[in-house]
């Protein structure tokens, strides 16, 4: 189970509503601890209505990127064939995040695709 702070949270529910109604992508990480979530990672990115995706060549090295987030402009939150390939690239927790982009439009799921639980801590 990992835990994810409150705060970055909020801030990928915030941005998914600013990019709406374009799907936001951008990375996660862990500066505390590999089980706690509390660091959002903005890198080059493309944001379109039923896509986005991140210019891979320009991540950094970073062990502390834990995985991926992105929003769904519509309310499912299930991963997609692609969703599922992009999650074997882009580390080990992925959130996806459904319209209207509240905290319960959110799922977590390991790099195969499978649902992870999670819980928000302060």
């Amino acid at each position: 189970m990992y835990l994810v702070k409150q705060q970055l949270i909020d801030s990928l529910l915030e941005a998914a509503r600013i990019v709406y109604p374009n799907e936001f992508i951008c990375l996660i990480g862990s500066k505390q601890n590999n089980q706690i979530l509390d660091d959002l990672v903005v890198v080059p990115a493309v944001y379109g209505d039923s896509y986005s995706f991140i210019h891979s060549h320009l991540v950094p090295i970073d062990p502390t990127i834990k995985g991926s987030v992105h929003s769904h402009p519509t309310q499912s939150n299930q991963p997609s064939t692609a969703d599922k390939q992009a999650f074997q690239k882009l580390g080990s927790v992925h959130l996806i995040i459904g319209y209207p982009y509240t905290i319960d439009c959110i799922q977590m799921y390991d790099s195969q695709g499978n649902p992870i639980h999670f819980e928000v801590i302060q």
